[in-house]
């Protein structure tokens, strides 16, 4: 009997202290939220991205903290936060949808895209080649809600 009151207190106290604990989003130092620009990219066989890793479906670029040339400066981002799209969009090749992103790399050194625009790497291509062209033709420019969690 004293067991069963034992097991049943632990587990009360385990289901509360659960419920309390903060959720993922309240960890993060901030966050942001904006309807953007989302577009994708290709990258030479071994290419790193300004973070000095190698790009994969999953990660992405976002805009410099100021506009420049490419590598100028750090992104507006920290390197390995996440980008959370309100919607999942097509990898390449359009058989696999994702909605979470991790940034690796800065582009739209102009800021030609909105402020907080991601750019989602698609795979190892060069200009006019399938992945390229599928990016073009395809996946296009979409819109998106995006939650930057770092």
């Amino acid at each position: 009997m004293k067991s069963k009151i034992l097991h049943t207190m632990i587990a009360l106290v385990l289901i509360v202290s659960v419920s309390i604990l903060p959720t993922a989003s309240a960890l993060a130092d901030k966050m942001y939220t904006f309807n953007q620009d989302i577009t994708c990219y290709v990258s030479a066989q071994g290419e790193e991205t300004h973070s000095g890793m190698l790009p994969y479906q999953g990660s992405c670029a976002v805009h410099p903290w100021k506009p420049g040339n490419p590598g100028s400066g750090p992104a507006q981002f920290p390197f390995g936060s996440a980008a959370v799209l309100s919607t999942s969009v097509p990898m390449y090749p359009g058989d696999t949808y994702l909605s979470v992103f991790t940034i690796l790399d800065t582009g739209d050194y102009k800021f030609i895209r909105t402020p907080f625009f991601i750019d989602v790497w698609q795979g190892t291509d060069n200009s006019g080649g399938p992945i390229w062209t599928w990016c073009w033709n395809t996946f296009g420019m979409r819109k998106s809600d995006v939650t930057f969690y770092y």
